[in-house]
């Protein structure tokens, strides 16, 4: 019953991201994460930035979208547990044995959590890697390290499913 918990709050910080993505496409295209243009120039002249109705209404879809197919079965994975187990599938290794590979997954996505959690800089640095110039906003920089810990918190939340098969395991 906890892993079905687990995989709800995860399932939410998951969607959450992907809401992330369509708020700022909404609210903030210019914020968004920049395109490699592949040889064009950047460089543009106006006199007062465009509107970007398509960046705009792609943003309203894909919050909507992800708010309606993932984030409302979350929440309600979480309020409404229901008795069982995750299903991992058909595992090759006797049922006796002691699932080292998901203690291996387990400690991998951990430390990558914990890495995106406490040291985001990097990680915002290199999203940014296209066009460092919308980095030097110091909210556009607050917004996107949010992102990353908030990636860094759902990794890290995933990772306690296959440890608790591994704790499982060793009964």
């Amino acid at each position: 019953m906890l892993e079905n918990k687990i995989f709800g709050f995860a399932l939410l910080l998951i969607s959450l991201l992907f809401i992330f993505h369509g708020l700022v496409l909404l609210f903030a295209p210019s914020r968004y994460l920049p395109i490699y243009t592949w040889g064009q120039s950047t460089i543009r002249l106006v006199r007062k930035p465009p509107f970007e109705f398509w960046k705009r209404l792609g943003g309203l879809l894909l919050a909507g979208a992800i708010f309606f197919v993932f984030t409302l079965p979350a929440v309600s994975m979480v309020l409404h547990t229901e008795a069982g187990g995750i299903s991992w599938g058909d595992s090759p290794l006797p049922r006796s044995s002691v699932r080292w590979d998901m203690l291996g997954v387990g400690l991998l996505g951990g430390i990558c959590g914990c890495v995106l959690l406490v040291w985001p800089k990097g990680s915002v640095e290199t999203l940014f890697s296209a066009d460092r110039s919308k980095l030097q906003g110091e909210h556009t920089r607050r917004l996107w390290t949010l992102y990353v810990q908030l990636g860094g918190a759902s990794i890290l939340m995933w990772s306690l499913l296959p440890m608790s098969h591994f704790i499982r395991s060793l009964r």
